[in-house]
């Protein structure tokens, strides 16, 4: 139990440096193409074809081999039917996906209790930051 509490000890330090937040937050973007990819009935051979680059270079991409460079996620993103949006917030800030949902109500992504809306459009995405 000695070994887990010191692991545990040793990532809680950790999750505060630039350097583990960048490969988390590489590691989310990745999953999240390969998510739209499933999604959409595409395959990196595809996505390879319409970035006009090679399917070892996506996969290199997705694998966290290659950096992400904003240019190659916005024309990831262009290919898959999508917009990529980055934000900044407080570091005490929590962000947090929403999906607004067709009943004008919003639910995070863990499926807690919805919130009341105002005007949602069926499908439609955001981001919400709030305090921890």
């Amino acid at each position: 139990m000695q070994a887990q509490e010191w692991f545990k000890s040793q990532v809680k330090e950790l999750e505060n440096t630039p350097a583990f937040q960048a490969e988390a937050l590489q590691i989310k973007i990745t999953e999240k193409i390969l998510e739209l990819l499933q999604s959409r009935k595409m395959n990196k051979t595809v996505l390879a074809e319409k970035l006009n680059c090679s399917k070892p270079y996506i996969t290199k991409l997705l694998n966290g081999g290659e950096n992400l460079t904003i240019k190659k996620m916005v024309e990831i993103a262009f290919v898959l039917g999508c917009n990529l949006d980055i934000d900044f917030f407080p570091k005490e800030y929590k962000s947090q996906k929403f999906v607004l949902l067709q009943s004008n109500q919003i639910q995070p992504d863990n499926y807690n209790e919805p919130v009341e809306i105002n005007e949602a459009e069926d499908d439609e995405c955001c981001n919400f930051a709030h305090a921890v």
